[in-house]
C-alpha cells in the first residue's frame, strides 16, 4: 500500500476513509509537503457527502488542505512545480479558497486542467485569485 511510502502522512490524518485514496495524490501531497517543509493540515479528502455532484472527493482522488506558516503565493509556486515535476499538471484540478477559516487549496486528479477560486463564497477565475494573494 502506498501509505508505507509516504514520509509525511498517514492514516490517521482527515482524510474520511483513507483506503479509498488514490496512491498517486497521496505521493503528490507527500512530495508538496517535502517542498514546502511546512506541516500540511488536511480538511477533506474521500468523503461520501456535502461536495457537488461530480465531486473528485467522493472518489478518493481529491484532497482539501492548507500549508502552515507560509504564503498562499509560495504554495501555490510549489504545488505547480510539483506537478509539472510528476507530468500531472494538465491532469489536475486546482483550487484556492480565500473563504475558509484556514485558507488553502482543493487539489484534484481529473483528465483535463481545471483551475479556479473562491472569494466569499463565489467562484472566480485563478487569476482573479492569484491577483489577491
Amino acid at each position: 500500500m502506498v501509505w508505507t511510502r509516504l514520509k509525511y502522512f498517514n492514516k490517521n490524518e482527515n482524510w474520511g476513509n483513507p483506503d479509498e485514496m488514490n496512491g498517486l495524490l497521496l505521493i503528490t501531497l507527500d512530495e508538496i509537503r517535502d517542498r514546502c517543509n511546512n506541516p500540511i493540515v488536511v480538511h477533506c479528502a474521500y468523503k461520501q457527502t456535502g461536495h457537488s455532484e461530480k465531486s473528485k472527493h467522493y472518489t478518493g482522488d481529491a484532497v482539501d488542505f492548507h500549508v502552515c506558516n507560509m504564503s498562499l503565493r509560495d504554495t501555490y509556486n510549489i504545488i505547480i512545480e510539483v506537478l509539472e515535476n510528476f507530468q500531472i499538471v494538465d491532469k489536475t484540478g486546482l483550487g484556492i479558497y480565500l473563504d475558509w477559516n484556514s485558507q488553502g487549496f482543493h487539489l484534484d486528479l481529473r483528465p483535463q486542467r481545471g483551475r479556479w477560486g473562491r472569494i466569499e463564497g463565489e467562484y472566480v477565475g485563478i487569476d482573479l485569485v492569484l491577483s489577491q494573494i
